[in-house]
């Protein structure tokens, strides 16, 4: 057993593993994680894992304002995709970023604008990552590459009344995406109630 805590408020908690012996620990916190800097408000952390349960490194992804760790996905080479929130006064703006396998990073791609949080998923190679997220006004599905290119960015066509909380990527491309929608979807009508549970294949 291991508790991942600071001196500072911890919120979150997202967990990944590579298959070849590493844990991977992705949320936020308000406080210090050994000497990594602290940026400010809440900032996002990642933390490795051995199989034993030791730390073997941690990174940060902090700006003034508050970032919140929503996803996260790794490789079959041990890459690792984070999907991020950065809050400021009430606006919000999504990115994904990636590490590598001793913790550098690679490349941050900006979403934009979002309503809430962003899912992430990779399929094995790294070639194909999936990013899904919510604007308020729309849910989006994007593909990047494994230079964090976009490859596509899809709109679901939900609108205001649908957003995505999960993406599962398959190793043979495409994958599915989970969301809760409070209308009809693709000729499917509302069953009623605060909202309907989807999953789409793409």
């Amino acid at each position: 057993q291991t508790v991942v805590a600071t001196n500072g408020s911890d919120v979150g908690g997202k967990v990944v593993f590579d298959g070849a012996g590493g844990l991977y620990v992705f949320w936020s916190s308000t406080g210090q994680v050994g000497d990594v800097a602290v940026a400010g408000g809440f900032d996002a952390y990642l933390l490795k894992y051995s199989l034993g349960g030791g730390a073997v490194w941690a990174q940060s992804v902090g700006t003034a304002g508050d970032d919140f760790a929503d996803g996260v996905a790794v490789d079959g080479v041990g890459a690792v995709h984070g999907g991020l929130r950065t809050c400021n006064g009430g606006a919000c703006s999504g990115s994904v970023v990636k590490w590598g396998g001793c913790g550098r990073t690679m490349w941050t791609v900006v979403l934009g604008s979002i309503g809430g949080g962003s899912s992430v998923s990779v399929e094995a190679s790294g070639f194909r990552v999936y990013v899904g997220y919510w604007t308020g006004a729309e849910a989006y599905l994007v593909r990047l590459n494994q230079n964090g290119s976009t490859v596509w960015n899809q709109s679901l066509g939900l609108g205001s009344s649908g957003f995505v909380s999960g993406v599962a990527a398959l190793a043979s491309g495409g994958g599915y995406v989970v969301g809760q929608v409070s209308g009809s979807i693709l000729g499917q009508s509302y069953s009623g109630g605060s909202w309907d549970t989807f999953v789409m294949r793409f």
